[in-house]
């Protein structure tokens, strides 16, 4: 299993989109530091917090009324596409709207999670070729690049969303959030609250995926059986959670 990939408010991963388009080469390099989005990253994840969102992920231009529609609420995965060729604007609600952005590095089998920076390796830190960073318990590998950046072993997604569902008051008890139509090895967690949540991939067995409040969870080579109930819980007793959104797919 994946590490999560979490952000909150006081990272750039969050952006207002007005009526003016917002192409994300150009936002990315406006930051600086953040120019190594810009030249590799090639999946993304877009979580639509408020208003309505057009995107469009091969070059051309939307307006408020053409493009990919994205609704309050609703996860858009984009998987092959890099910033230059992601343009979007807010819909014709009249709402400016509020997105979520991760980003990565899908090439040849391996995921790199950007998050907005990369891991940079300074002379001396490594002996590259005499050592090898694993973990313990997977086995799961990573190696470093020529250009000193960390590559993750993880298969990028190319799936479509499986299922959706929100609940928008926790309880002290497991209760099912949304039940798999099929096997699935990703989930994304949104939780806008203020208390945190624990999620279960497996009908409340295992307390599976702590979820803190304020937060995005993805988390990728997950199993999820078929016509499983996906389920949560507060984190702490009395304390509940609102308006908690999982994807699956």
């Amino acid at each position: 299993m994946a590490a999560p990939l979490t952000f909150d408010t006081a990272t750039n991963a969050k952006l207002t989109i007005s009526t003016t388009v917002v192409n994300f080469a150009d936002y990315f390099n406006s930051l600086g530091e953040n120019a190594q989005i810009t030249s590799k990253a090639n999946t993304w994840s877009i979580f639509v917090e408020s208003g309505g969102l057009r995107i469009f992920e091969n070059g051309n231009t939307p307006s408020t009324t053409v493009g990919t529609p994205v609704a309050a609420g609703q996860f858009y995965p984009i998987n092959g596409a890099s910033a230059s060729d992601i343009n979007l604007i807010r819909d014709a609600g009249g709402v400016d709207a509020v997105i979520w952005v991760a980003s990565g590095i899908a090439v040849a089998g391996f995921t790199e999670a950007v998050r907005f920076g990369k891991v940079t390796l300074e002379t001396g830190d490594l002996e590259i070729g005499a050592v090898e960073i694993k973990d313990g318990t997977t086995d799961q590998r990573a190696t470093v690049n020529a250009s000193g950046e960390l590559l993750v072993a993880a298969a990028a997604s190319t799936s479509a969303i499986q299922a959706k569902g929100t609940d928008a008051t926790g309880t002290d008890a497991y209760a099912t959030v949304v039940t798999s139509v099929a096997a699935a090895s990703h989930i994304m967690i949104v939780l806008q609250g203020s208390n945190d949540a624990i999620v279960s991939i497996d009908a409340g067995t295992t307390d599976s995926i702590p979820v803190p409040a304020g937060s995005i969870v993805v988390l990728d080579n997950v199993t999820i059986a078929a016509t499983t109930a996906i389920q949560a819980k507060n984190a702490s007793a009395g304390n509940n959670y609102t308006n908690l959104d999982l994807t699956i797919w």
